[in-house]
């Protein structure tokens, strides 16, 4: 790939996706990101941190007095959802 090429920063000159990156973090992160997956598709999933560690912040968050309804909208999950695993927390320290 064009490790060894100058790289033009005219973003103008990239195509949609690469722009698009480039636009938000800078053109060397475009370019970074070009050099380590050109090729291959890649899907990023909607949760941007692990589903063991939002469990462990809700608890950790609840327990400290914040509501769920504020938990929902800062982790973006349902309150039912928000409340099993708070149930599921207490089951664990029971046993």
């Amino acid at each position: 790939m064009m490790n060894n090429m100058k790289l033009n920063t005219n973003m103008e000159n990239l195509r949609d996706i690469y722009k698009e990156i480039a636009e938000k973090t800078d053109i060397d992160t475009a370019h970074k990101i070009y050099c380590a997956f050109a090729g291959v598709q890649v899907c990023f999933p909607k949760k941007f941190y692990t589903l063991e560690y939002v469990k462990s912040q809700i608890r950790i968050q609840y327990a400290a007095g914040t509501s769920i309804k504020e938990l929902t909208r800062r982790y973006n999950y349902s309150e039912r959802w928000i409340r099993k695993i708070l149930s599921e927390g207490r089951l664990e320290d029971a046993k």
